[in-house]
């Protein structure tokens, strides 16, 4: 049950960022092949360790108010990961 909670909580976090997602594969999809392999890798590996960190928040729950922290802090993750990604692709499109 708890993990169904983490699964709704990290797809409910991915539905707002699906229009600039679009957008950043575009401008993935021009850069060499190398780099964009790179990125993708580091951006599932910070995913995947979201995950964990939010499973073991959402297990360490007592209460709604526990778990509306847990829903707090991965919306703040996945905003900073969002950030640091648009970061990237900045520094990816100058050395183009």
């Amino acid at each position: 049950m708890k993990f169904l909670t983490v699964v709704a909580l990290v797809f409910s976090v991915s539905a707002f960022a699906g229009h600039h997602e679009k957008d950043m594969m575009k401008e993935m999809e021009k850069m060499p092949f190398d780099q964009h392999k790179k990125m993708m890798q580091e951006k599932l590996e910070k995913k995947s360790a979201m995950v964990e960190e939010s499973k073991k928040c959402v297990n360490a729950a007592a209460d709604n108010a526990a778990l509306m922290e847990c829903h707090k802090a991965m919306k703040e993750e996945h905003h900073a990961m969002k950030e640091e990604m648009k970061g990237k692709m900045k520094d990816a499109k100058k050395k183009m």
